[in-house]
Parts: C-alpha cells; structure tokens; sequence
C-alpha cells in the first residue's frame, strides 16, 4: 500500500512537469524600421512583462519563450528611436515590431547683420532623411520645425533684400536651436588698413558721395547699406594719416572694399640747452637708437619726414648726462626741448687746523654759494663739474676764512680736497684785556702818590 502512494505521487509530479514543458510558448520577434523599404533594426532592446530578453540580431531577430497562461507585456527600445510598446496573447507565436525614429523641435531664429533686429518673414526651407518641409518666419524672425532625432539636414533662408542663406544642421535627441545672421544685399564694408603695416586702423571717418557715412570700429570695418555695382566716392580721414579721396568701384557680390591709409609726416626740431639756458651745440640726438644727427651751433637739429606715433628721443653730449625720454609726434612742425644736466664728479671737501686737527661746523661755499657745513671730522661731500676751476671757501667764527682753487678731474676724486684754516686774533678780547690792565696802572700811580703827599706833610708839621 505504501509503495502504490509512491508510485502514484511520482506520476503526479512527472505530469506536472510534462504539462508545464506542454503549455510553454515560443515566441519569435522581428524588429525593423520603414524608410522607404522594410529595414531590419539590430540591437533594439527586448523587454517581456519588464524582464530583459537580450537584442536584436543583424536581421531584426530575437525569440524567448514564456508560459504562455496569459498575456505579456513586450517593450522595445533603441536609442534614437520610440520606445514601443505592446501585450501579446498567451498563444502569440511571433510578432513584428515597427520601431519610428524619435522625433526632436529645430528652431531657427533669423537675425539682420547689421541691426541685430530679427527678420520676419523669411522663408526657411529644411530637407533631410524623409522630409522637405518649408515655412516663414514669424514677427520674432523664428520658424519651428519637428525632425527625426539623430539626423542631417540642409538648412535654406530665403528673405527678401538679403542674400540666400544655406548651411548643414545636425540634430540629435534633444531639441535644438538655430541662430542665423542675415547679411542684406545692398550693404558692403569699407575696411581701413595702414598702408605700410596692414594693420587695422580703428576710429577713421569715413564719407561716401559726399555723406559722412561713420566711424571705423576696432577692426577697421564701416559697414556701409549702399547698392553693389556701382562706383562711389570715398573719403577716409584719421589723424595721423594723410586724408584719401578717391573714386571705389563696388561689383556685385562684393563684400570688402579696403581703404589703405597712409601714416602723415611731419617735422621735428629738437633744441637742447644746458642749465643756464645756453645753446649745446654738437649734441648728438637719437630717434628709437638711431642718431639722426648734431645740433648746431644754436643746440637746433630739424628732423624730416617722421611719421606720426611715438618715439624714444635720446640726446647726449660731451660733458653732460644723457637725457632719454619718449615723445609723440602728432603735428606738422613740433619743437622739442631738451635740457642737458652737468656730468659731475663726487669729491670731500676737508677742513683743517694745524696740519691735521679737524674743524668741525665750517660753512663751505662753492663758487660763493653755499654748499653745506663739514661733520664732526671736518668733512663734507660735495659734487663739482669736471675740468672746470671752482673756488672753495671756507669759512667759521674764530678762524679765518680759508679758500682753494680747483679743477676737478673727470672720474672721482679720491682723496679729500683739504683746506687749511687758521684762528683770528680777537682785537675786541684783547682791547678789553689792555683797557682792565691800563685802568690797573692808573689806579696804582694814583695810589702810589697819594700815599707820598701824606708822608711830605707829616714831615713838615713835624718840623
């Protein structure tokens, strides 16, 4: 009996299993997208009641199998493509899934060049993969246009006074926007240029026919709304540079007309004189390094055909320092002084009593004008022009005033300039000491005489 509930239990389990493997269905799924003709899709995403199955091979394909006791959920999805959604019933065998690219929004925004303004009206075709679709742009110069994700297109502006307008726009999964400038048909751009250089020439006034037309911007463009194909008269001035006039003509399509500039020239006369006002004739003078010639005898040098900008302005001459400076040549016929300062050389001066005992607190004087007073070790530092004599004094209460002649040498001296100085007899000292001892011996003899007129009367009345 206990071996018959066995076999029957075993029975009842291999049934189960054999009606489980009997009710399971296979399902066979074909993916693929319509262009024009059935296309399989690779590597879309399958999904069952959420489930991941796997992807789809080169040809679309892909199976799973399932219990089949009710309906599935299956779900398809691949990037740039809508996700697709589906339920098969319990005895769906196989299934063909159409998957659509995903679609994004193109906004175009036509601007004009020149104004920034947007242009309305434009007409904006778009052609690409499955679509050539055109529209007009609205009173904010836009135009939408709804697109397969992850595609190229052409993009053509068409918009009445400006020229034709055409580029490729790539769109991916997001949605994109497009800004475009629109440059006007009757419109071209005069361009200042330094004739020498090439170099841009910013803030020049330009005329056309007559007009005062602007000014050139920091790359040296006037953008100027005039017809093409017609020839014009130009004038460009810019301070600096010679003024042009002359007659441009501007062909159809034309967008640049350069203009070169040429820098203006002008002379320069460079006077120099030194620290008492008087001409330096000879001094070389020197324009960014280059010497471009001597003064003359009135310290005048002219120099010709300097165009306009700035300069490193160096002057030297024998027995002066250097002067350096820069300047800027900005008019026809500038003057430019130049004062020379003395070279001169660092000497001490040494003040001295007896041969070596220093006089501190002397006033030295050069040339009669006060240098300054010598330190506690009777020294003072003073600069002298070389090769030129100089008298030194010096000079202190109770000594008598001491001077020297020299001519300096041109490098430093290196040993002190002394000057000997010797104390002055005080008259008024020695006056009061003669009038203390006079008034002593007067004094005495007045004494002395009285006491011998007492001695003779004595005697007398002694008598």
């Amino acid at each position: 009996m206990q071996e018959t509930g066995r076999f029957l239990l075993f029975t009842l389990v291999l049934f189960t299993i054999f009606l489980t493997h009997a009710s399971a269905v296979t399902v066979f799924v074909n993916v693929y997208e319509r262009e024009g003709n059935v296309t399989p899709l690779s590597g879309a995403s399958l999904y069952a009641d959420g489930t991941f199955i796997g992807k789809s091979d080169t040809e679309g394909n892909i199976q799973f199998s399932h219990p089949g006791q009710g309906p599935v959920g299956i779900t398809v999805k691949k990037l740039g493509y809508s996700t697709w959604n589906g339920d098969i019933g319990p005895n769906t065998t196989s299934l063909s899934v159409e998957m659509k690219r995903a679609r994004v929004q193109l906004t175009v925004e036509t601007y004009d060049t020149d104004t920034l303004l947007p242009v309305p009206m434009a007409t904006v075709r778009v052609t690409g993969p499955g679509l050539a679709n055109s529209t007009s742009t609205d009173s904010n110069g836009s135009a939408v246009f709804s697109l397969e994700a992850n595609s190229a297109y052409t993009l053509d502006i068409d918009a009445p006074g400006y020229r034709d307008y055409a580029r490729e726009v790539e769109v991916g999964l997001e949605d994109r926007k497009v800004q475009v400038l629109l440059v006007r048909d009757e419109r071209f751009s005069l361009i200042a240029r330094d004739a020498a250089s090439g170099e841009p020439v910013s803030g020049a006034r330009v005329s056309v026919n007559g007009m005062e037309r602007g000014v050139t911007d920091q790359r040296g463009a006037l953008i100027v709304s005039l017809p093409q194909g017609r020839v014009y008269a130009v004038e460009v001035s810019r301070e600096g540079y010679d003024e042009y006039r002359g007659q441009q003509l501007v062909e159809e399509g034309q967008a640049i007309v350069t203009i070169p500039l040429r820098r203006s020239t002008a002379v320069v006369f460079v006077t120099v004189y030194n620290e008492e006002n008087d001409a330096v004739g000879g001094a070389a003078v020197a324009l960014d390094g280059t010497v471009v010639g001597h003064t003359n005898q009135y310290g005048r040098l002219p120099v010709h055909n300097l165009t306009y900008g700035q300069y490193v302005l160096e002057v030297t001459a024998p027995g002066f320092v250097p002067n350096r400076q820069e300047v800027r040549v900005s008019s026809q016929a500038e003057d430019i002084p130049v004062e020379l300062a003395y070279q001169r050389v660092n000497l001490t001066v040494l003040t001295v009593e007896g041969g070596s005992a220093p006089v501190p607190g002397a006033l030295i004087l050069v040339n009669g004008t006060a240098a300054g007073t010598t330190d506690a070790g009777g020294r003072l530092d003073i600069t002298l022009r070389p090769a030129v004599p100089h008298l030194l004094t010096a000079t202190k209460d109770g000594f008598l005033p001491a001077t020297a002649t020299l001519i300096p040498a041109p490098s430093n001296g290196s040993s002190p300039i002394r000057i000997p100085m010797e104390r002055s007899i005080d008259w008024v000292f020695i006056g009061i000491i003669g009038a203390v001892v006079a008034g002593g011996c007067t004094g005495a003899y007045f004494l002395l005489a009285r006491r011998r007129g007492r001695s003779v009367h004595g005697r007398k009345g002694g008598l």
